[in-house]
């Protein structure tokens, strides 16, 4: 089988993926694949030299992962010019998930607290609240919005036609009726000075209230938001799939990546235990020597009133061997304990 030159691979799969890829991708494509061509002027049928060089150059699991999916593209053109596609061989390597950032309960109010006009309101009460993509926000039209529900009709967003229909709280449906002000159902919902506002505007309106709201600039964009609602809902013990659907997954493993749930708190543990009514603890009451501990006595002043719980202790220890002696229990160790707490006593 002939050589294939890398180059002529190269400019064929440029002008193929033109189509698909914006500028600055096919910027980034073309100088990997370059660097490729540095190494292999000829495209190699022979897996190992490339497996070789891609896990030996690129150490970062996500930059080699990265590099893997470019080289595919580079492949796929290249069997049209009858070069084997070796990149099945090599295998994919493991993606490393890197959690989305997300705002606290607290910065989220922030976002909204800084919010002024009807505009700002509704923007990130879609976006913290409900999790919506900024796409769907800056596709939004004034007849998407009824008396109680948001619709989404036959829209595309992230590649994907959706269908579905959603019923935020009322404060939020409020808001978007105002932004309505009468207009004809197919007018755009968020509109500006210049006409229909793009998703680069709503954009840049949300990363200026977080900024506003002091939230740190490596979490100002709407995603943020997106991961956040689904977060909060999570915390607050809405179940999964309510919030998969509120987000628009297929998946329910698309929404565990979204979610960031906390570790397990004391107070959720016990809003949800069925059991957790069952044991009754009695309130402590502290003695008379904790209360003159707290109250910062000297070890001198503390020590007769030691003494006094000390041979209530022993007195204890008594009457829990008379308790327990007769219950399969091992008194002579309660014995044990009695004799040297009442030793104590005697010193």
């Amino acid at each position: 089988m002939p050589s294939t030159s890398t180059l002529e691979v190269i400019d064929r799969a440029i002008n193929q993926s033109k189509v698909r890829l914006s500028s600055s991708s096919l910027n980034t494509y073309k100088t990997d694949w370059r660097n490729f061509a540095k190494v292999f002027p000829v495209m190699p049928d022979d897996p190992q030299p490339v497996r070789d060089w891609l896990y030996n150059t690129y150490t970062n699991l996500r930059s080699r992962a990265k590099i893997h999916s470019e080289l595919s593209v580079l492949y796929q053109c290249a069997q049209e010019l009858g070069v084997r596609n070796i990149m099945p061989d090599i295998g994919r390597p493991p993606r490393v998930k890197k959690a989305a950032a997300h705002h606290s309960v607290d910065e989220s109010r922030a976002i909204i607290a800084a919010a002024k006009t009807p505009l700002q309101l509704a923007l990130v009460a879609l976006i913290e609240r409900l999790g919506l993509r900024i796409g769907e926000v800056a596709s939004m039209n004034v007849g998407d919005v009824s008396a109680q529900s948001i619709t989404f009709r036959g829209k595309t967003f992230a590649g994907k036609t959706e269908d579905r229909e959603l019923w935020p709280p009322q404060d939020i449906m409020t808001s978007l009726r105002v932004l309505c002000d009468g207009r004809a159902p197919g007018k755009p919902l968020f509109v500006g000075q210049r006409g229909q506002l793009t998703t680069t505007g709503l954009r840049r309106i949300y990363e200026i209230l977080c900024q506003q709201a002091g939230i740190p600039e490596g979490r100002r964009h709407p995603h943020c938001g997106r991961h956040s609602a689904g977060t909060h809902l999570i915390e607050a013990g809405c179940d999964q799939f309510t919030v998969k659907r509120l987000l628009g997954h297929k998946r329910m493993d698309q929404t565990d990546e979204y979610v960031h749930l906390a570790q397990a708190k004391s107070d959720k543990l016990e809003r949800y235990d069925p059991l957790a009514t069952e044991l009754k603890t009695p309130d402590f009451i502290p003695s008379e020597a904790t209360k003159l501990y707290l109250e910062g006595l000297t070890e001198a002043e503390l020590l007769p009133q030691l003494l006094d719980q000390l041979e209530a202790l022993g007195e204890t220890a008594r009457r829990l061997k008379e308790a327990l002696g007769s219950n399969g229990h091992k008194a002579e160790k309660l014995a044990e304990i009695k004799e040297l707490l009442e030793h104590q006593v005697n010193k």
